[in-house]
């Protein structure tokens, strides 16, 4: 390889990797931005009286995601020796893993509540969430390496593609956790109460679009985990480290406001 086709790999990824430094800002702003949007419904969610686990795991979902995301900033925007990096490049994924475990349990949660608190399905939903979560920090404490030319970013260990089945997991999580929804809903909700019931016409309608996100990212960033270009494999890593959360959180509070309009309902909002 001559040096001008080096050159040209150094400037291709120096820029794929500017390119995921913008996306990081941006979805981090964007989740202050949509903090700030709902504080109001989120005071409103804190004040009720107790201490419920859908409650727990909002705050989990909400606050992690804003309190430790600097880290990953700290890590991916500023140029650290080789030292360092070999050190702090996995801290990115591991707060990942951390960062989807909030959504899943909000999801989990939600469709405990749905299904009017089905013992079996909780338990089921308890260990997938934790088969998954333990197979994701499998992977980014025994499955990834430093690559060394751009930036500190991971890559496989092997031929292996282990990076990609991370962004799976949480995927099949929410197909499960959804596919149990919908499979209860159809069984035991007349068609006609669906247009007719607030709470049960939320609850679809957000799965629904939270599902159709989350299956496009997670799928996307599977799929770059295949690409022989290790530069271009993070660029849709700031979407899924931090719309699951936003997302899940929003689903929390929609469905809030709709247990007030219909508290007669199954209480899957509170």
């Amino acid at each position: 390889m001559d040096s001008s086709n080096v050159m040209e790999m150094i400037t291709r990824g120096e820029y794929w990797v500017q390119f995921a430094a913008y996306e990081h800002v941006a979805m981090y702003a964007l989740l202050i931005y949509d903090w700030l949007i709902c504080f109001e419904d989120e005071l409103s969610l804190v004040k009720t009286p107790g201490v419920s686990p859908a409650k727990l795991a909002y705050l989990f979902c909400r606050y992690w995601a804003l309190t430790t995301y600097p880290m990953v900033l700290w890590v991916d925007l500023i140029n650290h020796s080789l030292e360092l990096c070999e050190r702090i490049f996995r801290l990115p994924l591991i707060l990942q893993v951390l960062n989807l475990t909030g959504p899943a349990l909000v999801i989990g949660i939600r469709a405990h509540a749905f299904t009017c608190r089905n013992t079996a399905l909780s338990i089921l939903l308890a260990a997938c969430l934790v088969s998954f979560t333990s197979y994701q920090l499998w992977v980014v404490t025994t499955q990834a390496a430093l690559n060394p030319q751009f930036g500190c970013f991971p890559v496989d260990v092997g031929r292996a593609k282990h990076l990609a089945g991370h962004f799976l997991a949480p995927l099949l999580f929410d197909c499960i956790a959804i596919l149990i929804v919908l499979i209860h809903a159809i069984r035991t909700i007349p068609f006609y109460l669906w247009s007719a019931t607030t709470i049960t016409r939320v609850f679809i309608r957000d799965g629904v679009y939270y599902f159709a996100v989350m299956l496009f990212l997670h799928g996307f960033n599977a799929y770059m985990n295949f690409q022989p270009d290790g530069e271009i494999r993070g660029v849709g890593v700031p979407f899924d480290l931090l719309l699951p959360s936003i997302l899940a959180c929003r689903l929390v509070l929609n469905l809030r406001r709709a247990v007030l309009q219909d508290p007669e309902a199954c209480p899957i909002a509170t």
